[in-house]
């Protein structure tokens, strides 16, 4: 029971640090979504990890995992909040530096 009370803490903090404060909300999301990826390590590696003798398969599968989910979601991001404009503006031409070339 005491650590469901710090989990239930845990996650009030990080919203309230994300209501607080903008800057914060990584850190919220992180908060938030911690016990998930942990939970999902230790399974992994409860199944996985005993098939091979040399090499945490589980631990390895749930960074594999982890980082394509992370992948997603930046492309999903990026995508999503990419700008409406794509075009680059230039100054005009007259105010571009002249080479002057002088023949002595």
């Amino acid at each position: 029971l005491p650590e469901a009370v710090v989990v239930v803490v845990v996650l009030v903090a990080a919203l309230a640090v994300a209501a607080v404060d903008e800057r914060g909300r990584g850190v919220a999301v992180a908060l938030l979504l911690s016990p998930l990826g942990g939970s999902s390590r230790y399974l992994l590696g409860v199944f996985f990890n005993h098939r091979c003798a040399n090499f945490p398969l589980g631990t390895f599968l749930a960074n594999v995992g982890g980082s394509t989910i992370l992948v997603v979601v930046v492309v999903v991001a990026a995508l999503l909040l990419q700008p409406t404009t794509t075009t680059l503006e230039l100054p005009p031409l007259s105010v571009w530096p002249t080479t002057t070339t002088t023949n002595t």
